[in-house]
């Protein structure tokens, strides 16, 4: 048992499917593992019965707190209040899909001690061939251009030191969050680590389609991520790197050729859809 106290921070939209299965999950492992533990849900705008779901949890166990947003905030954001809210020694960062279960952080706890950030990424990714495309797209931007080795951007499931966490100025609104953590990470000296987890639940078509939102999103929040990178700001000032980082004007060129390859796919999709219609 690790002589600390655990915070497991779970951002939600729309997630009464897997929700209490994912609390109770926790409730049972945490006391093995911890002294202490709280369970933080941050709710990111669901328009379901989340809130209801995650109001009694917060209700029947005193160790689950229920942080509420009426209007929706994005996945960065619910784990940036999330991160503000712990109270313990480590943040463990997960979801409500129960894509990963909790049971996994066993496979981290060793390195917690050796590096304030502990990443997990997916042995076996559940998503279809055409989603793993995709997100290789966008981990391939964010690679390159934040001179980073990322071996899974979709993956929530992380271990931090609580510390090392609140003293970064995160922003991303979006799944980006990571990046910036890491790059804050290199930024004060804080190593990482990437260590694999199993996925053991295949994601319904619900959050399929959220996910594929989200990466089209990420392609606007990577451009947002480089320009702040790349201008003014506590992040520009990074810690050397043994490659040479991309050339700035190629870069942008790759961001825009991206940009306008996901318009005109969108504007097809939006094309088939009318002519079916019709």
């Amino acid at each position: 048992m690790q002589q600390a106290t655990f915070s497991v921070v779970i951002p939600i939209c729309n997630g009464m499917e897997h929700l209490e299965m994912v609390v109770q999950d926790c409730l049972q492992l945490l006391p093995r593992v911890c002294t202490d533990h709280e369970i933080i849900l941050v709710d990111a705008g669901s328009d379901d019965q989340t809130f209801l779901i995650a109001e009694h949890l917060a209700v029947a166990a005193p160790t689950v707190m229920f942080i509420a947003h009426s209007n929706p905030i994005g996945v960065g954001q619910a784990v940036i209040s999330g991160i503000r809210a712990a109270r313990g020694d480590y943040v463990l960062l997960t979801d409500a899909t129960n894509q990963i279960n909790i049971s996994e952080m066993l496979r981290l706890l060793p390195y917690i001690e050796h590096y304030p950030l502990v990443l997990g990424y997916r042995l076996n990714p559940q998503e279809s061939w055409l989603l793993r495309r995709r997100q290789a797209f966008f981990r391939f931007l964010i690679n390159r251009w934040c001179r980073l080795e990322l071996r899974d951007t979709g993956c929530r499931f992380s271990l931090y030191h609580t510390e090392a966490l609140q003293s970064m100025a995160l922003q991303s609104t979006g799944p980006l969050i990571l990046a910036e953590i890491c790059l804050y990470g290199r930024q004060h000296g804080h190593p990482h680590v990437q260590v694999g987890v199993q996925s053991t639940a295949v994601r319904s078509r619900q959050q399929r389609r959220q996910q594929a939102w989200l990466n089209r999103w990420s392609l606007w929040q990577t451009m947002r991520l480089y320009l702040r990178l790349a201008g003014p700001g506590p992040v520009r000032k990074m810690a050397p790197v043994t490659h040479a980082p991309m050339a700035r004007p190629r870069t942008v060129l790759v961001l825009l050729a991206a940009g306008v390859f996901v318009v005109a796919r969108g504007a097809q999709r939006l094309m088939r859809r009318k002519n079916s219609v019709v």
